[in-house]
């Protein structure tokens, strides 16, 4: 059964309460920095026409979004208004 998209983020907010809830600001950071870092190397080393590229690819773009998660938990952010004041600024 498929869940939305906003419920997907609450559940990996609930998983990280347990696992991240006294790790500081720039331990969320860094890992988010790390994980980017590894998705531009993965695009700069992998060549495109890799069979298995766009499987890693993905499963370090689910590893990014859920250290937002992480980072939108803890900072309290309500990532969906987030979002939409983002695209509504670039849109004028």
């Amino acid at each position: 059964m498929a869940i939305s998209f906003d419920d997907l983020w609450n559940q990996c907010e609930e998983l990280n309460k347990n696992t991240s809830a006294n790790q500081p600001l720039d331990g969320v950071l860094n890992e988010l920095e790390l994980k980017v870092n590894l998705y531009k190397t993965l695009c700069e080393k992998i060549p495109p026409n890799a069979e298995e590229l766009a499987g890693i690819k993905s499963r370090a773009m689910g590893e990014i979004l859920f250290t937002l998660t992480k980072l939108s938990l803890r900072e309290n952010i309500n990532v969906y208004a987030a979002l939409v004041d983002a695209a509504q600024s670039r849109s004028k």
